[in-house]
């Protein structure tokens, strides 16, 4: 090797390379991965060798379900699972497993290196935002890359395998534990009991669960969710901008009472605790 593979090195060189947004302003995400990639690897490794693999016909897409009940509805102190670089896992535990190949060795050393230091190299005294967007887009795209069939250089062989592994995890969730809102890597659910703990930890992928979120859906991928004061609108339009094209903003009404009740309900959490804190005293 050129350079160690470490953790110093990899923060180093990261940022060594051209700001996200300033790399190719008009060129594309695979040209742009390409280039990061080209550079980081030729700054550890002597050589590079590629194999090339023939391209993949995409199937069936990732999983998305909505228990309509919970439709237009407004939820309380309900759960959300994320997994954790959900993809790039699956591709990691696949390859372990001798079930996928990497175009190249030295590609699949780096890669395996990076998502599995990447917590490491978020917190490196050297890192910066700069830092974290080209390492996210590195680890991100990968999958998206394989599924191309222009620039096929840094790639995995089956990235269908990929989606079917996560599709296979969610169906199960998806029947026997009820959730109220899935998709790909994200699950909201009422109830988290052990036995679901243990399917989870069964998958052997990261994973963060965060309790008492507030939310309200609308339909797949249109959402609005509180998370300790934090509010996130997913997929609707949030501007007056879209005025201009005659489109109103969406569930406009239904957002802004969601908010209030959010406000409403917050305060008089507090003035319960500090009733029960006097009744204590």
């Amino acid at each position: 090797m050129k350079n160690e593979l470490n953790i110093n090195n990899v923060v180093y060189i990261i940022n060594q390379q051209t700001p996200f947004q300033n790399l190719l302003p008009n060129g594309s995400n695979l040209q742009q991965y390409r280039i990061y990639l080209d550079n980081l690897l030729n700054y550890f490794y002597e050589e590079i060798t590629i194999e090339k693999f023939k391209e993949v016909n995409m199937g069936i897409g990732s999983f998305c379900k909505f228990d309509d009940y919970y439709r237009e509805k407004e939820l309380y102190d309900i759960n959300k699972i994320e997994f954790n670089s959900f993809y790039p896992n699956i591709i990691l535990k696949l390859f372990e497993n001798n079930k996928i190949k990497f175009s190249s060795p030295e590609f699949a050393q780096f890669y395996q290196f990076i998502v599995t230091n990447k917590n490491n190299i978020y917190n490196h005294p050297d890192t910066d935002i700069n830092t974290k967007s080209i390492l996210r887009f590195i680890i991100n795209y990968l999958f998206g890359a394989s599924t191309s069939t222009f620039n096929r250089k840094f790639i995995i062989d089956n990235p269908q395998m990929i989606v079917d592994y996560g599709r296979d995890i969610n169906t199960k969730i998806y029947y026997d534990y009820n959730p109220i809102y899935i998709d790909t890597d994200t699950i909201y659910i009422n109830e988290i009991n052990d036995d679901f703990i243990q399917f989870l930890d069964s998958c052997e992928l990261p994973y963060t669960i965060s309790y008492k979120i507030n939310a309200l859906f609308f339909r797949i991928k249109k959402f609005i969710t509180e998370d300790n004061g934090e509010i996130k609108i997913r997929g609707l339009q949030q501007s007056n901008r879209s005025i201009k094209n005659n489109r109103p903003i969406q569930y406009k009404k239904e957002m802004n009472d969601f908010k209030n009740n959010i406000k409403i309900r917050n305060r008089n959490l507090k003035i319960r605790k500090i009733l029960s804190r006097g009744k204590v005293q």
